[in-house]
């Protein structure tokens, strides 16, 4: 059985929204000295507050918090950027003798760190320009016509552009962190929708 005990550890978070992932995220680094990586879509952009659930002030002052408001809207950050600067906060986190916490909902983003996912090459900002001006019917045809894959949301027309560009060859595993412990935390339905519930009340 390999050893992973050289490798230094790291803990995943993982789980729905509102579900205490960022509650549990802050108890663990208070207890044993910890820094959170912040792996989100949406609180990577600067301005993005209302709706995504960044950490408060009070939170970020307490304990380092890394990735948020790294990006403006207007320049979309690809999930290969976010993994490389992901990667890079994590290696400066266990330099420094501290226990990266990794805090995510957005399943791909965490996947792509906690696995190492190798990406297909950046897209072409002229061909993405052009492929975005076609309906999702068209985008499925250009698929069908060219024996690509269709994505598993075939309707949505950032899956099936990307799908386009990289032949549907996507991102896979490559060398991940091997010593990390992964909690998910799952929510009774009925307990998840009343958090929510809350926790839009407070944004407004």
């Amino acid at each position: 059985m390999e050893s992973f005990a050289n490798d230094p550890p790291l803990i995943f978070i993982t789980g729905q929204t509102a579900s205490g992932k960022s509650d549990l995220g802050m108890d663990l680094a208070r207890r044993y000295g910890g820094e959170i990586v912040c792996v989100d879509s949406r609180t990577i952009y600067r301005g993005m507050d209302i709706g995504t659930a960044k950490p408060s002030g009070a939170d970020r002052a307490a304990i380092p918090h890394h990735l948020l408001d790294i990006a403006e809207v207007n320049h979309p950050l690809t999930v290969h950027e976010f993994k490389l600067l992901a990667d890079e906060a994590i290696a400066a986190i266990i330099a420094r003798g501290k226990l990266p916490i990794v805090v995510g909902g957005a399943g791909l983003y965490s996947d792509a760190v906690l696995y190492g996912f190798e990406f297909a090459g950046p897209p072409d900002p002229e061909r993405r320009a052009s492929l975005s001006r076609l309906s999702v019917l068209e985008l499925r045809q250009i698929c069908e016509d060219r024996g690509i894959p269709l994505p598993l949301n075939e309707y949505n027309p950032r899956h099936l552009i990307r799908h386009i560009e990289t032949h549907g060859q996507m991102g896979r595993a490559g060398i991940g962190y091997k010593n990390a412990l992964t909690l998910g935390i799952e929510v009774a339905p009925d307990t998840l929708k009343s958090r929510i519930q809350e926790r839009v009340r407070r944004m407004i």
